[in-house]
């Protein structure tokens, strides 16, 4: 008799198109919990005793390790969606040309028109300009985990710095912070769990789970964190 792919963390049962089996990686529809499933073969699969490999270094990651730092590069440009909305901000910035022509000749009635929808062309421009030359910086040490997001400031996406006494564990969110053609923008994020009970997204906007999920990884591997499921 076949046995299916149940999530550790609810027991859920895991459908076939929540599976990735080139990252051996799967999502639960449940909980959105994010796990690999390499280890769980021997209980699914009892004939393929296969042992977990690490996940190999994402492409356009920058990594460098040394005995008492460990420091990770994360391009957004690399890891985020950006040609939906690089090509929306360029259309909407377009289409308020002639208005703002008009407004500066004058127009007063144009210029409270186009106020608003100046100040989302503002927005959505520099946030463009974040998917593309913006970094997270990851730095792990002795005294903890320090996230910066650099160098164009964005809302809702925080720098943090959080104690190594303070980690409980970190583990691999999936959500939906939009909709294209409503269809929803699958995204995955790093999130870490404190021993005081906060629960902090710290590295979010992967369109795949394999860059979270390395660095979960790596990080949980040089603070000696025991990978659990949350």
């Amino acid at each position: 008799m076949s046995r299916q792919l149940t999530c550790p963390n609810c027991s859920t049962t895991i459908p076939p198109d929540r599976i990735n089996v080139q990252e051996m990686a799967a999502v639960c529809p449940a909980c959105a919990h994010v796990f690999r499933f390499a280890s769980l073969l021997s209980e699914v699969l009892p004939q393929v005793p296969k042992p977990e490999a690490p996940l190999a270094l994402p492409s356009g990651f920058g990594v460098r390790k040394e005995l008492s730092t460990l420091q990770l590069v994360i391009p957004w440009r690399v890891v985020r969606n950006k040609w939906f909305m690089t090509i929306f901000a360029v259309l909407w910035d377009f289409f308020l040309i002639p208005f703002i022509k008009a407004a500066v000749s004058g127009n007063t009635q144009v210029a409270l028109f186009i106020s608003l929808h100046l100040a989302v062309a503002v927005g959505m421009t520099l946030y463009v300009l974040a998917l593309w030359i913006n970094s997270t910086k990851i730095r792990v040490d002795t005294t903890g985990i320090n996230v910066r997001h650099t160098p164009v400031p964005v809302p809702f996406t925080p720098n943090h710095f959080i104690p190594v006494q303070d980690i409980a564990q970190f583990y691999v969110e999936e959500y939906v912070p939009s909709r294209t053609n409503r269809r929803p923008d699958i995204t995955f994020a790093l999130r870490v769990k404190t021993k005081n009970g906060k629960d902090l997204r710290l590295v979010p906007g992967f369109t795949n789970a394999s860059g979270a999920l390395y660095l979960e990884q790596e990080i949980e591997k040089f603070l000696k964190i025991e990978d659990e499921p949350v």
